[in-house]
C-alpha cells in the first residue's frame, strides 16, 4: 500500500471526533421507550476565520439557534416524537432564575460529557454515559421522556481566507458538525448520540442543514403512538402547564404595562431561513400551477426552483426564481403568490420565513 494512502488510513483512525451515531440497545430493541423530548437552549458557536485568526460571530450563532431548532422540530415530528421547544427556551429562562440556573448547570455538565461521547461514541449502546440523576431536578411535566441536547460549531472562512488555502495552503471552504444527544430525563442516561458533517453553509443553507439532520436521526427508533393513556396525561399535564404560563403572563403583564411601548413604525420581525420541511405541516392552502399550453406543446419541462418569503401573517410577500424554464416561471410564481401557511411563531415570537420550494413539470405521456 502506498504511503500517501497509509497516512490518510492513519489520521483517520486517530481521529477523535469522527461522525457517527449511537444509539443505547434497550432503546434499538424497544425495552426502552420515548415520545416526549423537551428541547435544551440550543448552543450555536459560529466562528470566522480571517487570515489573522479566529473572530467569534456572536450575533450570527444566536440567529442561528431558532431556524435550527425548528429544522430539528420538523425531523423529529416525522419520526413521531413530540418535541417541547417552549418550556426551556431563551425566553422561557428569563422569565424564572432557578430554571435558568438549573438549565445553565445541566449544559455544563454535558458538555462535559460531550468531549467523551465523541471519543467513544460506540459506548452509548452499552449504557457507559449519564449525566446523573440530577436531571430530574428540572422542573419539567411527568410525560415528558427525554431531553434533547444540540451543539453546531462552525468554522466561516472570509474570502482572503479561502483564497490563501486554494492557493498557499489551508482549508477552501466552510466546515460545521452537529452534535445531538437524547437523555433519560429520569436517570440521566445517554439514549442516543449522533455527529454529522454539515455538507454546507450552516447559516444560509438551510436544505443542506435539513439533510444532515435526517442523517442525524436515521439511526433512531420511530416515537411508539401515544395510548389512551398518555394522551389523557399529556392533556392533563399541558392544562396544567397552561394554566401556570397564563398565571406567569397575567402577572408579568400587571407588572410591565406601565412601561409598555408601543412598536415603532421601523419596526421588522426578525427574518429566518428555513427548509420547507419545517413548512410542511404549517401549510394552509396550495395551488397547483397550470401547465403553459405552449411550454407543453414544446415538451418543454423540468424543475422550477422559487426562493420565498412568508410573512408574520402567512402570506407570501416575495417570490424570487432561482431557476427553471423560462416558459415554466410565471405559471409557477403565479400559483407560489395564492399559497398560505399558519404564521410561524416561537415562544410567541412571529417570524417572516425564507424558504425554497420546488416545482416539478413533467409532461405526462
Amino acid at each position: 500500500m502506498k504511503p500517501k494512502v497509509l497516512l490518510v488510513i492513519a489520521a483517520l483512525l486517530s481521529n477523535p471526533f469522527l461522525p457517527g451515531q449511537s444509539v443505547r440497545s434497550d432503546l434499538k430493541s424497544g425495552k426502552k421507550q420515548i415520545r416526549t423530548l423537551v428541547l435544551m437552549p440550543v448552543q450555536v458557536n459560529l466562528n470566522r476565520v480571517t487570515l489573522k485568526g479566529h473572530e467569534p460571530m456572536v450575533e450570527e450563532s444566536r440567529d442561528s439557534e431558532v431556524p435550527l431548532a425548528l429544522e430539528i422540530g420538523a425531523a423529529l415530528r416525522d419520526l413521531g416524537y413530540e418535541l417541547d421547544q417552549a418550556s426551556l427556551s431563551h425566553q422561557a429562562l428569563a422569565k424564572d432564575d432557578y430554571v435558568r440556573y438549573t438549565v445553565d448547570d445541566m449544559q455544563k455538565r454535558f458538555d462535559e460529557e460531550l468531549r467523551q461521547l465523541q471519543r467513544k461514541s460506540s459506548d452509548v449502546r452499552k449504557g457507559r454515559f449519564t449525566l446523573g440523576d440530577q436531571v430530574a431536578k428540572l422542573p419539567l411535566p411527568d410525560n415528558l421522556d427525554a431531553l434533547l441536547f444540540v451543539r453546531a460549531n462552525a468554522h466561516v472562512l472570509t474570502d482572503n481566507k479561502k483564497a490563501f488555502g486554494y492557493f498557499v495552503a489551508g482549508s477552501v471552504s466552510d466546515t460545521a458538525h452537529l452534535d445531538i444527544a437524547l437523555v433519560d430525563a429520569k436517570t440521566g442516561d445517554v439514549l442516543y448520540y449522533a455527529r454529522k458533517k454539515v455538507e454546507g453553509d450552516l447559516i444560509h443553507d438551510s436544505e443542506s442543514v435539513a439533510s444532515t439532520i435526517e442523517k442525524a436521526f436515521s439511526n433512531l427508533p420511530r416515537a411508539r403512538p401515544a395510548s389512551r393513556e398518555d394522551r389523557h396525561k399529556a392533556q392533563g399535564a399541558n392544562a396544567q402547564a397552561a394554566v401556570v404560563e397564563s398565571a406567569k403572563q397575567v402577572e408579568t403583564a400587571a407588572a410591565s404595562a406601565p412601561e409598555t411601548i408601543a412598536p415603532g413604525p421601523d419596526s421588522h420581525p426578525q427574518r429566518i431561513r428555513v427548509s420547507h420541511a419545517v413548512l410542511k405541516g404549517m401549510l394552509v392552502r396550495s395551488v397547483r400551477p397550470e401547465y403553459p399550453g405552449i411550454a407543453s406543446a414544446n415538451f418543454v419541462h423540468g424543475d422550477v426552483v422559487l426562493r420565498i418569503v412568508i410573512d408574520t401573517l402567512g402570506r407570501v410577500a416575495e417570490v424570487k426564481v432561482v431557476s427553471g424554464p423560462p416558459q415554466l416561471l410565471p405559471a409557477a410564481t403565479s400559483a407560489m403568490k395564492q399559497w398560505r401557511y399558519h404564521p410561524v411563531t416561537l415562544n410567541g415570537q412571529a417570524f417572516e420565513v425564507e424558504t425554497e420550494i420546488t416545482f416539478t413539470f413533467d409532461l405526462q405521456p
